[in-house]
């Protein structure tokens, strides 16, 4: 299970979840933070952008298909196409 950080939340810019679950969390270490900002200059284009970085031991490429690409006149494709929206980062 996964519980918010109060030390990452900062709205509406981010927030923080980290593994808390007894006994995968002292065997795996996870931290996912997840990022919104602003995209569009016009008024009428104004989007959000949504980015995720991961801190965890799992290797990129294992993770990359976990987070869905997309925006909203396009819908999320599955799997997701590398660099569309979203990033995934380990560390």
């Amino acid at each position: 299970m996964a519980a918010h950080q109060p030390d990452g939340y900062n709205p509406p810019h981010q927030f923080v979840d980290q593994l808390v679950s007894a006994g995968l969390s002292s065997v795996l270490s996870w931290r996912h933070t997840h990022m919104f900002s602003a995209e569009g200059e016009a008024e009428a284009e104004n989007e959000t952008r949504v980015s995720d970085d991961v801190q965890t031991p799992v290797p990129a490429s294992a993770l990359r298909q976990m987070f869905a690409t997309g925006t909203a006149s396009s819908p999320p494709t599955w799997p997701p196409s590398a660099g569309r929206r979203c990033t995934a980062a380990s560390r």
